[in-house]
């Protein structure tokens, strides 16, 4: 499984809904596993700023 889209293509848009989740809520240690390493904050920071596709970050 790897953090990056396989294309090219990226949309800033937003795909499905936008959820809160608990600490305890089904569905957080994945959020917090996928963010656990400071690659993948980077990562998810530069996309946040500036989508771009994987070859640009």
């Amino acid at each position: 499984m790897s953090l990056l889209p396989s294309t090219d293509d990226v949309s800033a848009k937003q795909e499905g809904e936008i959820q809160v989740l608990g600490v305890d809520e089904e569905g957080t240690a994945d959020v917090f596993d996928a963010l656990a390493s400071d690659t993948a904050r980077l990562v998810l920071t530069a996309i946040y700023d500036e989508p771009a596709p994987p070859s640009a970050l």
